[in-house]
């Protein structure tokens, strides 16, 4: 560092190194002076490179007949993060300092390692026995350091998994084994230093209350019988509903016997609890006494692998049952296609779709109630196989050569085009490459895929020709030529010379486009005149990352901008024969001159208020009213908020989204005998047939109604929520085509238990969906944010986002970068009577990030579930 140095920091330096002198080493050597222009010194040294030193602190020493000379005048290499090397230099302007024979005084330069920051820490305590939750406590042990930055290898606990304090704690929800790590820095010396440690979060074993009747429906004064498996507990306590029966209606037993004096049908309950963890669970089962209950069949299960051969485990959730008799659908599995279990497993070895049904029976009545879901085992994957094609082979060069990759099962490419003397540019793991090839000559091209799950890599070659000027086009297949018998030679007759033909010249191509805009205001559709030459083969972006139709290969396209915004398009122009590319790019400026309100009062009717508004064709609108007794309403609005048509309809419309032709429309909600709908639309609000999902369920229609997207694969995916089926309130899910049949899926998509609520619907690029909403284990946990993804054959996965408090996924979008946005409502820490509103961003796979923003508003609770936060 070169900078002035003042008397009071050339005295504290040397107080601290007449401190230190002995046990710290002197790094600077070569010292030398001389005189320059009469009133400056000029020192001069070398500093001596060492392992573990990046900076020094450097003193300097002037004496006089062994006097000190207090100096304040000093530039240069002196001070401190002075680097190690060499022709180090001081300047001292001694004229003002010292009066006598410059050449006289002694000069000494002292350079001391400087003190390195060195981070370590000690876990002080953890919490919980080191069971999760755990709060960890942690001691800074770090030196030389005044700045330091905590990662607890905790990402799921989101802006928590990151601390700026000295001593800091961190509660691990979750067990595992965490890596933390500490970053301690010395601001002044701008250095810093890094220490890890592990730490391993034990996790309670689950206690799961679980209890199975024996003597159930039968008539009163019959004992019966309560067998319990639960798992994991060592305390109990049942309560057999039965409060008539005194001290006897409860028993701390682990199995436990009661007898029904009158009929009825009893909740009988048991608490369980493991005393070291201090978990609970609770559940309650029904015992009928005096009649016989029917049995209600049902199960769940779970899948080893989606590949044959698979596993299969099924739990048995009936009601009211004590026999059960299994068919697995798998013939060919022998007499291991039947089970009599309560809880069974089955191995699928091949893949095919399989119908597994349950016939459960209730105490002496003979009619099962029987129920089936089907379950689909796929094949295995199939290895990856290499295969390409060359687009413009066989050319004159320098060309640049285009590679068509039509592989298949592959993940991974590895080109080789052949070409060393290319350096970097010879090889290429993009889908589709182009190289230029700069000699003529005969180029092996190789292209080698990969899977994962596959150790075994495929390859495919084929050869590039590029022609010199004057070489005949020809093929790289090896010449055969044939011997004829021996002939008399003949003098060759004498041919007038020939003049060399005229090589063609190939021009370049020259990119050049002309636009056409019949408006400045979205939406409007843009028309491009392409008016290029020497080109054959054409690229178009038009600068519309939100299109799923942003790219195009034709002539002259045209395309439909939606949103206002600035908007980059950019053609490229390629020859096909020599290979050459050229590229050109226009800005066009898009307005919007849409309205923010419509005036309500030009609506005909009393509506609670508008549910769902889908763009349709001509610049316009359908927006979906809810009247506030029964039915509904469609209005059509234009651009500046007019109403122009308006329909009434029966039953209750709460979702419409537009189709892949803007004149079509689709709507879901709820018909006059509570049934679940869809209903086409066309743009002069004209409606098509219903239909009706034959479900007997009930809907939810308040906070979470009914809801439909379109997919990238023209199908509508439908969600409501039911309520009091399986769960409290679960998702239904269900496809139907762009005319509003329905697409039988062959699964149930979402194979959890607890309670599911789905609050938003939207497509993404792989032409399925995913939605957000809550997810609840039982009505003593939170809420967590619910995350989950459908596919296109409509099987589902869900993932839930952990949190001390109740959060619920209110909208979602697909981001750019793969990952998704969720607009979530957290419940304060401090108010629970309130909810914040956040912004964070979710991983491809279900993950949290880092990325989360709090948005500087709350909302009370009671609103939350009224009026639904969007982006």
């Amino acid at each position: 560092m070169k900078t002035q140095v003042k008397f009071f920091i050339v005295c504290l330096f040397l107080s601290i190194a007449g401190i230190n002198l002995k046990s710290q080493e002197n790094y600077a050597v070569n010292v030398s002076k001389t005189v320059s222009e009469g009133e400056k010194l000029i020192i001069t040294y070398d500093i001596v490179e060492t392992s573990g030193a990046k900076s020094f602190s450097v003193i300097l020493l002037v004496t006089s007949d062994g006097r000190q000379i207090k100096i304040s005048s000093a530039y240069g290499d002196i001070g401190t993060q002075i680097g190690p090397g060499k022709e180090k230099a001081i300047v001292w302007y001694f004229k003002d300092e010292f009066e006598g024979d410059i050449n006289s005084v002694k000069v000494d330069v002292f350079a001391y390692k400087e003190n390195e920051p060195q981070a370590v820490f000690q876990i002080t305590s953890t919490g919980n026995n080191g069971y999760a939750p755990s709060e960890v406590v942690f001691s800074n042990k770090s030196t030389f350091a005044n700045e330091f930055r905590w990662d607890f290898g905790d990402p799921s606990s989101g802006a928590g998994n990151v601390s700026f304090e000295k001593d800091p704690k961190h509660t691990y929800q979750k067990g595992g084994i965490y890596s933390i790590s500490l970053v301690a820095r010395n601001t002044q010396l701008n250095l810093e230093n890094t220490y890890y440690q592990s730490i391993e979060i034990k996790t309670y074993d689950p206690v799961v209350a679980d209890f199975i009747i024996e003597g159930n429906n039968q008539m009163p004064k019959s004992k019966v019988s309560f067998i319990n498996k639960s798992v994991n507990a060592d305390k109990y306590s049942w309560n057999f509903g039965d409060p008539g029966s005194g001290k006897n209606n409860r028993s701390d037993k682990e199995h436990a016997t009661h007898k029904y004096k009158s009929e009825g049908v009893y909740q009988a309950q048991l608490i369980v609890r493991n005393n070291f963890s201090g978990l609970s669970d609770t559940i309650v089962r029904e015992v009928t006494v005096g009649q016989v209950a029917t049995a209600r069949a049902a199960f769940i299960y779970t899948m080893s692998t989606e590949a044959a051969p698979a596993t299969v485990v099924f739990k048995n959730t009936s009601e009211n049952a004590d026999r059960y008799e299994w068919n697995f659908g798998d013939p060919g599995s022998g007499n291991k296609n039947r089970s009599e279990e309560r809880d069974p497993a089955h191995i699928f070895s091949m893949p095919g779709s399989y119908k597994v049904e349950l016939s459960a029976w209730s105490g002496s009545n003979k009619k099962a109630d029987k129920y089936s879901e089907t379950i689909t085992v796929a094949e295995l994957p199939k290895p990856p196989e290499a295969k390409f094609s060359i687009q413009n082979n066989n050319v004159l060069g320098p060309a640049t050569v285009i590679f068509q990759n039509s592989s298949v099962n592959a993940e991974e490419y590895l080109w080789d085009f052949g070409d060393p003397e290319s350096g970097d540019e010879n090889s290429s793991n993009k889908e589709n490459p182009v190289h230029t090839y700069r000699q003529q000559g005969n180029y092996t091209v190789s292209l080698t895929v990969s899977a994962g799950g596959f150790s075994v890599k495929s390859t495919a070659t084929d050869v590039v020709v590029i022609r010199g000027s004057s070489q005949p086009s020809e093929s790289p297949v090896e010449k055969t030529t044939e011997t004829k018998p021996e002939e008399p030679l003949e003098e060759p007759p004498v041919k007038p010379a020939e003049v060399p033909a005229k090589e063609t010249v190939i021009a370049p191509p020259e990119a050049g486009f002309e636009l056409v805009l019949n408006s400045d205001f979205v939406p409007v559709k843009a028309d491009f005149k392409n008016i290029s030459k020497n080109a054959d083969i054409y690229k178009w972006d038009f600068g519309d990352l939100d299109s799923d139709r942003n790219e195009s290969s034709d002539f002259s396209p045209s395309h439909s901008y939606t949103a206002p915004g600035k908007y980059i398009v950019t053609l490229e122009a390629i020859n096909s024969k020599t290979g050459k590319v050229n590229k050109t790019s226009k800005e066009i400026l898009l307005k919007s001159s849409y309205s923010t309100f419509v005036r309500s009062d030009e609506i005909k009717g009393d509506y609670m208020g508008a549910y769902s508004l889908a763009e349709s064709s001509g610049n316009e609108y359908i927006a979906a009213l809810k009247s506030k007794g029964s039915g509904s309403s469609v209005i059509k609005i234009d651009s500046r908020g007019k109403i122009m048509d308006q329909k009434k309809l029966d039953g209750d419309i709460y979702a419409i989204t537009g189709l892949e032709n803007k004149n079509d429309l689709m709507m879901s909600g709820i018909d006059e005998s509570g049934k679940l709908l869809v209903q086409s639309i066309n743009s002069g609000l004209k409606t098509g047939n219903r239909v009706l999902f034959e479900l007997n369920k009930k809907y939810s229609v308040d906070y979470a109604f009914p809801m439909l997207a379109f997919s990238k694969t023209n199908e509508v995916g439908v969600v409501a929520n039911t309520l009091n089926d399986r769960y409290p309130i679960d998702i239904l899910f269900q496809k139907t085509d762009n005319s509003g049949r329905i697409i039988t899926l062959t699964d149930r998509t979402f194979k959890y238990v607890g309670t599911k609520l789905a609050t938003d619907l939207v497509p993404i690029m792989d032409g399925g969906f995913a939605l957000t909403g809550y997810y609840q284990e039982n009505d003593k946990l939170p809420k967590m944010m619910l995350f989950g993804k459908i596919d296109r054959k409509g099987h589902g996965e869900m993932h839930v986002i952990r949190s001390n408090t109740n959060v619920i996924g209110c909208n979602i979008k697909e981001s750019y970068q793969g990952g998704y946005a969720v607009l979530r409502a957290k419940e304060s820490e401090e108010n629970r009577d309130n909810f914040e509103i956040s912004f964070i961003l979710i991983d491809a796979g279900g993950g949290p990030t880092d990325c989360a923003t709090l948005l500087p508003c709350l909302i009370k609770k009671e609103e939350i579930v009224k009026y639904k936060p969007v982006m």
